[in-house]
C-alpha cells in the first residue's frame, strides 16, 4: 500500500478489490503474501474508524437531551 487511504470508503473499496484478487488466485506468492499484509492494514484502518464513529455516536446520544434518545439503548454497551 503506498499512502493510507483517506477514507472508510477508500480503505473498504481496496479491501474489496484485494479480497478479490486473492480469491482469484491468478497471482504469485510474493504478491498474494504482499496482497494479505495491505489487506490487513486496510482491515485495521477499517476496525479503527467504525470504532471511532461508535465513540463518537455514543457521546452525541448521551449529550442528547431526555426524549431524544430513543435509539440509545441499542447501541449503548
Amino acid at each position: 500500500m503506498s499512502e493510507a487511504p483517506a477514507t472508510f470508503e477508500e480503505a473498504l473499496e481496496r479491501l474489496e478489490e484485494i479480497v478479490q484478487k486473492l480469491e482469484e488466485g491468478e497471482i504469485g506468492l510474493e504478491e498474494s503474501l504482499a496482497a494479505y499484509r495491505e489487506g490487513m492494514l486496510l482491515h485495521r484502518f477499517c476496525q479503527e474508524r467504525l470504532r471511532h464513529v461508535e465513540e463518537e455516536l455514543l457521546t452525541v446520544l448521551r449529550e442528547a437531551p431526555a426524549g431524544e434518545d430513543a435509539a440509545a439503548p441499542a447501541l449503548q454497551p
